[in-house]
């Protein structure tokens, strides 16, 4: 009988139980018709392209005098940036060099960084597109050209990373969205009861509205964040069991082969 995870504690939200080269170098099934080049490509391109929007936000903040770093969307943009171009780096590491291996509690830091990243990402990026159609862009609003790469394409970047890479979800890493959720959260209390003009968005008023702007936070925190990753884990679940490319068709039901090696190897179990 399958499980989500196969270890518990910390370790069950860091390390990974397949070698950490092979983990970053190898895509998931849904990947594997990628050769090593063209998946290091793959995600050098994903982390350019996030590159370029972080730094197209960035200057558009300082030419408008805007505090970057009060804004939900913002710590999104900077959560990409840092998974992918670390990813990227990891991927190109893994496929190009012959740094050590090693997997579980030896599994390196800046690994485990990464991994714990990259659980939270597409939760992340889902929620910070929701949430600006949702709530924050109305018929009064004006749409900017940036607004639809970071309200939209962010989800799209984070569900391609999401399907390719070789890292299924563990259910332990579900605090890793929420503890972003939650870093943000206290971060806009603080900002906005200590600014003079302290208001971020219109639902996190805390000066006049602190039962309306705690009651969203906490809704998004602790009941769409944890059912929006199970989702995602589900997602995980399958795409591991995935035989769509034919060059791989040995990777079925029965576990990975050794044409095959990767997605159960770094966390599913048979009993």
């Amino acid at each position: 009988m399958g499980a989500f995870c196969s270890c518990s504690g910390a370790d069950a939200a860091f390390s990974l139980q397949a070698p950490w080269r092979k983990a970053f170098g190898t895509p998931s099934p849904l990947g594997h018709c990628l050769p090593p080049a063209g998946y290091a490509a793959f995600r050098i391109i994903l982390a350019v392209f996030w590159s370029g929007i972080l730094i197209w936000s960035g200057a558009i903040a300082y030419m408008s005098k805007h505090n970057w770093f009060v804004y939900l969307t913002n710590w999104g943009i900077l959560w990409q940036f840092i998974y992918l171009t670390s990813a990227a780096i990891l991927t190109t590491i893994a496929t190009c060099s012959s740094a050590p291996d090693s997997k579980g509690e030896a599994t390196p830091w800046f690994a485990r960084i990464v991994y714990a990243m990259q659980a939270g990402n597409a939760t992340v990026a889902f929620f910070i597109f929701l949430l600006f159609w949702l709530l924050v862009y109305g018929p009064h609003y004006v749409l900017d050209p940036l607004s639809p790469m970071t309200h939209g394409v962010n989800f799209v970047v984070a569900f391609v990373d999401f399907l390719i890479a070789g890292f299924p979800l563990k259910l332990a890493q579900i605090w890793s969205p929420m503890a972003f959720g939650l870093l943000y959260i206290l971060v806009s209390l603080i900002f906005g009861l200590a600014a003079e003009d302290g208001l971020i968005y219109n639902v996190l008023d805390w000066k006049t509205g602190p039962a309306l702007a705690a009651g969203i936070s906490g809704g998004v925190v602790f009941v769409a964040f944890p059912l929006l990753y199970l989702a995602f884990a589900g997602i995980s679940y399958c795409c591991a069991h995935c035989n769509c490319c034919a060059k791989h068709a040995a990777y079925s039901a029965n576990g990975p082969t050794e044409q095959t090696p990767l997605a159960e190897d770094l966390v599913y179990n048979k009993a």
